[in-house]
């Protein structure tokens, strides 16, 4: 029924299509190692520079804060649940409108500066 040629091609597809589905078994494993890798350095990049931030600006205005954050970000600021956010960082101020905490990403750490009285 079928010629010997036939098999031996389809035989070579199906060896074919295996490495190809290998080769994309590796790659994704591959990606997904470098994409964790990248969350990694970003989450604890962004965690040093609010450390930084926090050290730096503490005491400083509600005015002082919002204008220099509003140099480095093309995003208008607005105010949501007691804190001032400028970007991605919602920086929440005292009565006295100094600076006190930042939250860096809105309801991603288990203490939200900006849902807590301070």
């Amino acid at each position: 029924m079928f010629s010997r040629i036939t098999i031996i091609i389809l035989c070579l597809l199906l060896v074919a299509s295996n490495i190809f589905w290998l080769y994309s078994a590796i790659d994704s494993g591959v990606t997904r190692a470098y994409m964790g890798q990248q969350i990694y350095e970003a989450n604890n990049s962004s965690d040093q520079a609010v450390g930084m931030l926090k050290k730096l600006l503490t005491g400083k205005t509600k005015s002082e804060v919002q204008a220099l954050a509003q140099e480095f970000s093309d995003i208008e600021a607005f105010e949501k649940e007691g804190c001032l956010w400028v970007g991605w960082y919602g920086f929440k101020f005292s009565d006295a409108d100094t600076l006190i905490d930042i939250e860096p990403k809105p309801g991603y750490s288990e203490k939200s500066a900006c849902n807590s009285e301070l």
